[in-house]
């Protein structure tokens, strides 16, 4: 009987339980529900697909993976192709440091924006699929993040099949609306590359929902972490806020953010259910002892 009682009692608590992280420090999201994805106008020359191909890509990522989720508010939209300094061809995302400075040229005052680029400090081999930072922040609202997709001539995303490139899109806007790199292996937002990702998880889910919640619960407890560089299940670091991605090996860094405080929401969910676990846990055992003892 009390392994019955204590069995439900670890179910109940065990299976709604997921950890997140963010891409930011701050925890910032963008400010309304819908955000624009525009790519830069600028000719790429390894990527494979033209501007206007990249731009339906990035859509239909946006559409398969983001548009869909029924607690979240969040809508991405389809732009345009924006006209934009060639240095986002070929300057490096980050001003060098412990901390992710964005460069100044490279800021994106709203929405999404994509562009190809090929600087090695960017891209230290073909391996690297892309960078991304939310590069322009106020407070805890995201103005405008910046994809980088790799344009070295032996980039490894000219290569993946059209099912993968969307999926690597979707995986960057989860960076560019704030998300950082999940630990558990059936989510979009994992930290390694998966071919045959089509679709959000559960934690990429309660991640977007967090930050862009709408009127409705999020069901579960959402746990936010913090990722390690070094650390290969992906929990821990104090480093900088981009993301590098790889095509085997990835590689992010996020500023310190505090961990939600779950072991005090779990506390109080416990100590809620005690009682009425205890009923009903008494309730079978006095049927067990009649049953036995009459």
């Amino acid at each position: 009987m009390k392994k019955i009682c204590l069995t439900f009692f670890c179910l109940m608590f065990i299976n709604n339980s997921y950890a997140f992280t963010l891409s930011n420090s701050a925890a910032a999201a963008f400010a309304g529900d819908r955000v624009t994805i525009d790519v830069a106008s600028h000719n790429c020359s390894n990527i494979g697909m033209s501007n206007q191909q990249l731009l339906d890509a990035a859509n239909e990522a946006a559409e398969q993976y983001w548009n869909d989720v029924p607690t979240s508010r969040l809508r991405l939209a389809k732009g345009g192709l924006r006209s934009v300094s060639s240095l986002f061809q070929t300057d490096v995302i980050c001003v060098s440091g412990t901390d992710c400075t964005p460069t100044p040229a490279l800021v994106v005052s709203s929405g999404i924006l994509i562009s190809c680029n090929n600087n090695s400090g960017n891209f230290s081999s073909g391996g690297v699929l892309s960078v991304t930072v939310p590069n322009s922040i106020t407070g805890r609202i995201i103005n405008g993040a910046l994809i980088l997709i790799n344009d070295r001539s032996d980039n490894q995303f000219q290569n993946k099949s059209h099912a993968e490139q969307v999926s690597i899109l979707a995986h960057e806007i989860g960076h560019a609306i704030g998300l950082g790199h999940s630990a558990v292996e059936d989510s979009l937002m994992y930290y390694r590359s998966i071919s045959t990702r089509r679709a959000l998880g559960q934690d990429d889910i309660d991640g977007v929902s967090y930050l862009y919640p709408t009127e409705q619960p999020i069901k579960g407890c959402g746990s936010i972490a913090l990722i390690d560089s070094s650390d290969e299940n992906g929990i821990n670091n104090n480093k900088k806020i981009w993301h590098q991605h790889g095509a085997n090996k990835k590689r992010e860094e996020v500023s310190p953010f505090p961990q939600k405080n779950t072991a005090a929401i779990l506390a109080i969910m416990i100590g809620m259910a005690i009682p009425y676990l205890l009923s009903k846990c008494l309730k079978i055992s006095k049927k067990y002892l009649k049953y036995n003892f009459n």
